[in-house]
Formats: C-alpha cells, sequence, structure tokens
C-alpha cells in the first residue's frame, strides 16, 4: 500500500523478517538473563527496546535504503506492534510452556 510495488513490499518484508529473526533471538536471550518481578514493567521495556529501538533502526534503515523515505511503512508498523507485542507477552505468561 505505502510503496505501489508488490516486488518493493516484498523486498523491505523479506530482509526486515531475515534480520529480524536474528534480532529476536538475542533480544530474547538477554531477556532471559533479567528478573522483574512486575512483568507489565517487564514487558514494556522489552517492547520498547526491542519494538521501538530495534524496530525503527532497523526497519526504519531498511525501508529509506530500498525506499527513499521510511516515515509511512516505520510508523505504522510501530504502531501495530507495540498493541499487539504487550497482548503477545501476557499470552505467554499465561501458558508458561516447559514450567511446572
Amino acid at each position: 500500500m505505502f510503496t505501489g510495488s508488490l516486488i518493493t513490499t516484498g523486498l523491505v518484508t523479506f530482509i526486515h523478517h531475515a534480520v529480524f529473526l536474528v534480532v529476536f533471538y538475542f533480544n530474547e536471550r538477554i531477556w532471559l538473563k533479567i528478573k522483574l518481578k512486575n512483568m507489565l514493567l517487564r514487558s514494556i521495556l522489552k517492547m520498547f527496546i526491542y519494538e521501538t529501538l530495534c524496530g525503527n533502526i532497523i526497519l526504519g534503515t531498511i525501508t529509506y535504503l530500498i525506499t527513499g523515505s521510511w516515515i509511512s511503512i516505520t510508523l505504522t508498523y510501530i504502531g501495530i506492534k507495540h498493541i499487539i507485542y504487550i497482548w503477545n507477552e501476557f499470552i505467554w505468561e499465561k501458558i508458561k510452556w516447559g514450567k511446572k
């Protein structure tokens, strides 16, 4: 929708997700070592670091290099991801997979 080109959108999406697989892995490994009792605060801090800082820097850079603009795609993505991220953390904490 923002680029008007399926190829450009696909390229941004592919590169973004390839980079973020690595970023997500290391982000989660670091957060396994950080213990906070307040789960809401923990989720907000994780979201801010992962989605806001990494999202803006990485997706913004990829989008700018491919399209010459970063504002519309990056800000839309970040807004949606902030909402989804906290919900995701809440659900995974309730499931407690692998915990007794």
